[in-house]
């Protein structure tokens, strides 16, 4: 059974556990750019005791793994890396994260492959699941760099985002999820014109969404509709878009 699941990033920056549970939305993705999360390992603890009532993903911070400046991307390889780690603390089972939208794997790819490698491993470790989501444009959208890392690394599974699915394959979006089904885990939802990543309700834009959520629901072994809306009117009506498509 496909379940409905709401990205955090609409909610308040601290205290959205409560917001969440306020309104009932307890199978959530995490998104750690957006949703404060304690590091101390004594505070870990205690919140993983308090979200105890949630099921829980995560979206990582990261987003510059390979960098022209050394020290960030250090830094942000060493954040995904704390981010599994932080994962596993919580018990949370599911990472999503993107790779660079401009990257040129000839030159790069070696080095991403000791990255992902490091962070595969310690995923493992930890029992977390590494998700990896299609960018709207640039390196990772298309089917050839996706499957460079999936094919790499069979632990790595994929997040489906169907928004940026739309901006880079308009109009040929079934044909992108039948190439991807086989490393497809999750999605998600939101919509837009077909030009730049708005995150809309579903059907305030032009994704014919109906088809796109019904093949994934019948072509993969997705578990999981992710909402990632901007406010709780558009996760509202995006939720209720869901309910019904899934009923059927």
């Amino acid at each position: 059974m496909v379940s409905i699941a709401v990205n955090t990033s609409a909610g308040p920056v601290n205290y959205w556990n409560a917001w969440h549970e306020a309104r009932g939305w307890l199978d959530v993705e995490l998104d750690l750019r957006r949703s404060y999360i304690p590091t101390e390992v004594a505070s870990l603890r205690k919140a993983k005791e308090d979200l105890k009532n949630f099921y829980m993903s995560m979206h990582s911070n990261t987003g510059a793994l390979i960098h022209e400046i050394d020290l960030i991307e250090k830094a942000q390889q060493y954040l995904l890396l704390s981010e599994i780690i932080i994962a596993g603390a919580l018990g949370v089972k599911e990472l999503n994260f993107h790779l660079p939208k401009n990257i040129n794997l000839e030159i790069h790819g070696n080095k991403l492959n000791t990255i992902l490698q490091q962070a595969v491993s310690l995923a493992r470790d930890n029992n977390v699941q590494l998700l990896l989501e299609n960018n709207w444009r640039g390196s990772f959208s298309t089917v050839k760099d996706l499957l460079w890392a999936l094919q790499k690394f069979p632990r790595i599974k994929m997040c489906f985002d169907i928004g940026h699915a739309h901006i880079s394959h308009n109009g040929s979006e079934t044909e992108f999820i039948e190439q991807m089904s086989p490393h497809i885990l999750n999605a998600h939802i939101h919509d837009n014109s077909g030009q730049t990543d708005q995150h809309l309700a579903l059907g305030s834009g032009n994704i014919n969404y109906k088809e796109i959520i019904n093949f994934l629901i019948n072509k993969t072994k997705i578990n999981r509709l992710i909402i990632e809306n901007k406010t709780e009117k558009e996760i509202t009506l995006t939720a209720e878009v869901l309910k019904q498509i899934i009923k059927k």
